[in-house]
């Protein structure tokens, strides 16, 4: 085998018992020590770095095309082909964050525009309103607000929020964040970035909890089972991630944005069947279920929590 010592001591270098295997079964330390000539260290280099590199492309391929395959090996104990789900997560993030670090994306930007509405009563003053847009993925400063909403626009709709300035904390947060964004689309982004990672690494268990009291009467499947399958679905939310990032760039955050929402329901319903083996009726009815438990309990919750410690933090 490439990279393979001339000779191996009948004995552990370090602890000096029999050696019956390629580790000692006393203290654990590998037999090869590595101690080779420069041509046997770089062959092996070489042999180490190509299995590596088969072993990423197989689980990109099984992450992106093949749904449930990577949780399913798991299950099943093939863990050699395939890169560790914990690394594969790991690795994934960490790619997100640095592509949109170098390429100075934002996750979002907040579009103000003000407008001028009709009055409560017929006859009445008109009101004047700033509505939010969000776009996604747009590099930093491409979103203007100055023109579209300027700041008398937000101090008229203030005034008519808060008659008297009698504010309250919420009320004031909530204002003074506005000014923040109208002098800066992108002043929630920083914080986001920062947020963003803790909520998710928290949502990983939360998932996997929702896919075990769904599963609640599949004893072959431990809890680490649903742990692992959680794993991998939010690393390929990573990667599509990254592709929604390259796709806004051409059409519209909000197509961008759904073509996001489908692929990954479609991507959790294929993977549920492959990995649950059950038919399509049982693996419908507990996606379903599985959708609305955890956007109505978990995400939305989560979110709204990653919001506000945006605003609070930021």
């Amino acid at each position: 085998m490439a990279g393979a010592p001339e000779a191996v001591s009948a004995s552990c270098a370090n602890c000096h018992a029999t050696l019956t295997g390629p580790f000692c079964s006393a203290c654990g330390q590998e037999i090869d020590t590595h101690r080779r000539s420069l041509y046997r260290l770089i062959r092996g280099f070489i042999a180490d770095m190509l299995s590596l590199e088969s072993r990423t492309a197989r689980t990109t391929l099984a992450l992106l095309f093949r749904p449930g395959e990577l949780s399913l090996a798991f299950h099943e104990g093939r863990i050699q082909r395939y890169v560790p789900p914990v690394r594969l997560y790991l690795f994934v993030s960490v790619l997100f964050f640095v592509v949109l670090s170098f390429t100075q994306l934002t996750l979002v930007q907040i579009s103000l525009t003000s407008r001028t509405l009709p009055g409560n009563v017929e006859g009445g003053p008109p009101r004047n309103a700033v509505t939010t847009d969000m776009v996604f993925f747009q590099p930093i400063g491409s979103v203007q607000n100055a023109a579209s909403a300027p700041k008398d626009a937000l101090d008229k709709v203030r005034s008519q929020a808060v008659p008297g300035s009698q504010e309250n904390t919420f009320q004031r947060t909530f204002f003074e964040t506005l000014y923040r964004l109208q002098a800066d689309p992108a002043a929630l982004n920083g914080p986001l970035t920062e947020w963003l990672p803790r909520i998710l690494f928290l949502l990983l268990p939360l998932f996997a909890i929702v896919l075990a009291l769904f599963y609640w009467g599949r004893r072959e499947f431990l809890f680490v089972d649903h742990l692992v399958f959680s794993l991998n679905l939010h690393s390929l939310g990573f990667a599509v991630f990254l592709l929604a990032g390259v796709l806004a760039q051409m059409v519209s955050g909000a197509a961008v944005a759904w073509l996001f929402f489908a692929v990954v329901c479609t991507y959790l319903l294929l993977a549920m069947k492959r990995f649950y083996a059950q038919n399509w009726v049982r693996t419908g009815l507990k996606f379903a279920g599985v959708g609305f438990v955890y956007s109505v309990f978990v995400l939305l919750p989560a979110f709204g929590g990653l919001l506000a410690a945006s605003v609070i933090y930021g």
